[in-house]
């Protein structure tokens, strides 16, 4: 049986890809109604997909993912999609980054220990006018309207690094391995921040 493919789209839609044996096909669906049980399945990112479209998603059953995430997502909600907010246009080329940063540590018994893991973090990326480079720039504190019409992207490699020198991979990046994502896919739950003012956004866990 083929795998159902998620991919978050705009207008916060949830759409279904899946594979149909009587026709021999993979038609789409709009499972937007049942997002709230799809939390820990992967799911991609269509390629103009806004932050305004994960909160759109959040805002149908926000009771429900209110209660789930917590960390005034309710609050935060309302506010990127207040009928007074003015989302701010980005600077040509800037976008809003899913990232993870993994950190090897000692534990208190002397054992290593990974941090890191449980929770992708958010921030704003500047693409040089050259070309050449990408310079991030901070979200913590910013209002969520203003946000909200940044383009959301997934980085498809991981940092490590470790709080010992010349302990363990510092400073070293490797690729996330997603099957069929082509660097856009993480589990729902991850793309639904409580807060855009939070390095910490929601639940990963790596597929």
């Amino acid at each position: 049986m083929a795998e159902a493919i998620l991919e978050l789209r705009s207008g916060g839609r949830l759409i279904e890809t899946y594979w149909d044996p009587e026709t021999q096909s993979y038609p789409e669906r709009d499972v937007t109604d049942s997002a709230t049980k799809r939390l820990w399945e992967a799911c991609r990112l269509a390629s103009d997909v806004t932050l305004r479209d994960v909160f759109l998603l959040l805002d149908t059953q926000l009771d429900v993912f209110d209660s789930v995430l917590g960390l005034w997502c309710r609050d935060f909600v309302r506010e990127a999609l207040r009928d007074s907010a003015v989302a701010s246009r980005p600077d040509s080329g800037d976008y809003l980054e899913l990232y993870w940063e993994i950190e090897l540590y000692r534990a208190e018994d002397g054992s290593w220990a990974l941090s890191g893991m449980a929770r992708p973090s958010l921030r704003g990326m500047r693409i040089e006018a050259s070309g050449a480079g990408r310079d991030p720039w901070g979200v913590a504190f910013l209002p969520a309207d203003r946000l909200a019409g940044y383009p959301l992207k997934l980085k498809n490699t991981v940092s490590l690094s470790t709080d010992e020198k010349g302990q363990g991979p510092l400073g070293q990046e490797r690729p996330i391995r997603i099957p069929r994502n082509e660097g856009r896919a993480i589990p729902l739950s991850a793309q639904l921040p409580s807060s855009a003012r939070y390095s910490s956004i929601s639940q990963y866990s790596s597929r």
